[in-house]
């Protein structure tokens, strides 16, 4: 039996002990029972100098499914926790460092944790001896849309500016760094697409655009200076507004559609036209002076 299908039949006999519909028997969660917070560090420390146990689990016959994880007694979790899942832990934080503050958002003994650090959420699986990404927003038990978008979809479009901003930079980096010369490879990304959609809701659809351009092609102000060939330079300026293009009409499209369906301003209740004012207008209001001031967050360099 292969481990997909092992996890799956036990599953499948937690859901038959528990009553619990099958998606709740895959993912639990409850209130936390441990600390607020520690350092990573100190869990590295339980792992390394407590011995293993054997907990009662809550299921019967788990072992006719598939085998336990190795867990041992944290005092910090309050909970058993697997060895493995501590170093995988520490694996995600690794650019953190030892000294990086674990929150404890839930616990639920025996069978899954949800943690937080550094704005990042995780999902530590006590009884499938693993960790999983989750979206960033506080309380969500989805995963996030990629490696790249670390929210879900719901929660994408209430990002803070500096949040969609640095994902957008983040990704036409990745972009540019991946095709290289081959700058026709780079348009029409769902990635770039997703996230200006999202930069469209907050009112900053053209920042957006201007950062994954500059980041995944090149700023035009430098491009006589990057390339010898005319025809080579010729050619990144042509494609760099053939995509600027692009995006703006997505951008106004969306616009289009998030007023449509608001139908009224979300400040003063007026009507709202299919013509956003301002593409630094949020959709969703008739105006600059109906949208509320957002704060704003500043990102720490990932290094």
């Amino acid at each position: 039996m292969t481990n997909d299908k092992k996890r799956k039949a036990a599953t499948r006999a937690i859901q038959h002990q528990s009553g619990s519909r099958y998606t709740m028997a895959a993912r639990h969660s409850g209130p936390a029972t441990g600390p607020a917070s520690f350092q990573l560090k100190a869990l590295l420390a339980e792992s390394a100098t407590f011995p293993p146990t054997e907990p009662a689990w809550p299921y019967d016959n788990l072992g006719e499914y598939f085998d336990p994880p190795a867990v041992f007694d944290s005092h910090l979790m309050g909970t058993p926790v697997p060895f493995y899942a501590v170093l995988e832990l520490a694996g995600e934080l690794a650019r953190s460092g030892h000294a990086a503050v674990i929150e404890v958002e839930s616990v639920e003994p025996l069978e899954s944790a949800t943690l937080a650090c550094e704005g990042r959420r995780f999902r530590l699986d006590i009884l499938w001896n693993g960790i999983g990404l989750l979206c960033r927003a506080t309380a969500c038990t989805s995963g996030p849309y990629d490696e790249f978008i670390e929210w879900c979809l719901d929660h994408l479009p209430s990002c803070t500016d500096d949040e969609i901003i640095a994902m957008t930079e983040e990704w036409g980096y990745a972009c540019g760094s991946e095709h290289g010369r081959a700058i026709d490879r780079i348009a029409r990304s769902p990635r770039a697409d997703l996230l200006i959609k999202a930069a469209t809701a907050q009112g900053i659809s053209q920042r957006a655009i201007e950062a994954f351009l500059h980041a995944a092609y090149a700023d035009p102000a430098d491009i006589d200076n990057m390339f010898w060939d005319e025809t080579e330079a010729l050619a990144m300026r042509h494609a760099i507004e053939d995509e600027q293009t692009r995006l703006n009409s997505l951008a106004r499209r969306e616009a289009a559609r998030l007023r449509q369906e608001a139908g009224q301003c979300a400040g003063c209740r007026t009507p709202l036209t299919s013509l956003t004012p301002h593409p630094s207008v949020p959709p969703r209001y008739c105006s600059a002076g109906c949208v509320p001031p957002r704060p704003l967050v500043v990102l720490e360099p990932p290094f």
